[in-house]
């Protein structure tokens, strides 16, 4: 049935006398028994059948999968049997709730449903390969004119929650971003007023609310403060962390200066050991090749001095001194001749001496 048909009957029964619309309406909601439950247009069918009720009979009926067939029927007439979209909401919000395949399973069909209205309706087609929030902006830009229009459409209002509850469930969309990004696109940009009651306590003490939706919105402003909270904690220590490991950078930057320092210190002295080495070295080579000419001079000196000698004694003093010897073996000696040679061998030996000293 679509929408003009349904309002048409509607003010047809509202038409007719009470009795009569009393009848009408136990005609057009039959009864029905929790043990009968176990397809998706039951719950569409019985508008009075809650989605928690619903969930609980399909558990407690042990049903385990959705058929197909009563899926692509529900969808099929989605327009005619949800036309503003709130029994499939409260189905998606409260199998999202729940811990089991098939609640998992109604979040699917709930998640197939508000594609499909989306690009039925509002020509919102969704690429599923990007990011949560980028889906949920689109879908928001998409429905914005029923949200903020002079009447608001209560079908554009609760296709925007189910793709919340959806995004937040299956994507990871973060709740408090969804909720800035909501307040930047729907809050009144006007300035705070001067006086009066704070924005704040104004929302909360408002004459018409209830204990339950001040105490709902103490719950989103409380959970709010306290990821704002965690978020600043978890950002000071991650400056802390920061900070520690900058401190310790700058100690390993200090070390390494002072080592690099120490280095070229080290390398310095190594460099003014090498050249004494190198001075040692040329040092004792030179003393090596002065021993090696002193010996090969000495050694000459050494031969000469042998040779000068044996000429010395042999030719020399040996011939003097025998000369003496046999003048003074004679009967009747020549001491003239002896005491001569003698002179003579003193005068050769002195001679010698001298010639020894000018060759030192």
């Amino acid at each position: 049935m679509v929408p003009e048909d349904k309002a048409k009957q509607e003010l047809e029964i509202k038409a007719m006398p009470e009795k009569e619309r009393q009848e009408k309406k136990k005609e057009k909601e039959p009864a029905f028994k929790s043990e009968d439950l176990r397809s998706l247009n039951d719950y569409y069918q019985i508008k009075k059948l809650s989605a928690t009720r619903f969930l609980s009979a399909l558990k407690k009926n042990k049903v385990a999968k959705l058929q197909e067939n009563d899926v692509q029927h529900c969808l099929d007439g989605l327009d005619d049997k949800d036309p503003e979209f709130a029994r499939t909401l409260d189905l998606l919000f409260y199998a999202a709730r729940a811990q089991s395949p098939l609640a998992r399973q109604c979040i699917t069909f709930a998640s197939q449903a508000c594609r499909q209205q989306l690009s039925k309706h509002y020509q919102i087609d969704l690429d599923l390969n990007k990011s949560a929030d980028v889906i949920f902006a689109e879908a928001f830009h998409g429905l914005k004119p029923g949200l903020t229009g002079k009447k608001v459409d209560n079908r554009s209002v609760n296709l925007l929650k189910a793709m919340g509850i959806w995004k937040i469930h299956s994507r990871n969309l973060d709740e408090i971003e969804a909720v800035g990004f909501l307040a930047k696109e729907l809050l009144s940009k006007k300035a705070n007023r001067n006086g009066g009651i704070p924005a704040i306590f104004e929302i909360l003490f408002r004459p018409m609310n209830k204990i339950k939706a001040i105490t709902d919105m103490l719950r989103i402003a409380e959970y709010g403060l306290i990821k704002a909270q965690h978020a600043r904690e978890l950002e000071m220590r991650e400056r802390q962390q920061r900070d520690r490991e900058f401190r310790r950078a700058q100690d390993y930057l200090d070390q390494l200066r002072e080592a690099r320092a120490e280095l070229e210190r080290k390398e310095g002295e190594i460099a003014d050991l090498r050249a004494k080495l190198k001075a040692s070295e040329d040092e004792r080579a030179f003393l090596e090749k002065r021993i090696e000419h002193q010996k090969a001079i000495s050694a000459h000196r050494e031969g000469e001095l042998r040779g000068h000698s044996r000429v010395f004694l042999e030719k020399k003093l040996s011939p003097l001194l025998e000369t003496a010897h046999e003048f003074a073996e004679l009967k009747l000696p020549r001491e003239s001749i002896i005491v001569e040679r003698l002179e003579m061998a003193r005068e050769e030996i002195r001679r010698e001496i001298e010639w020894l000293r000018s060759t030192d």
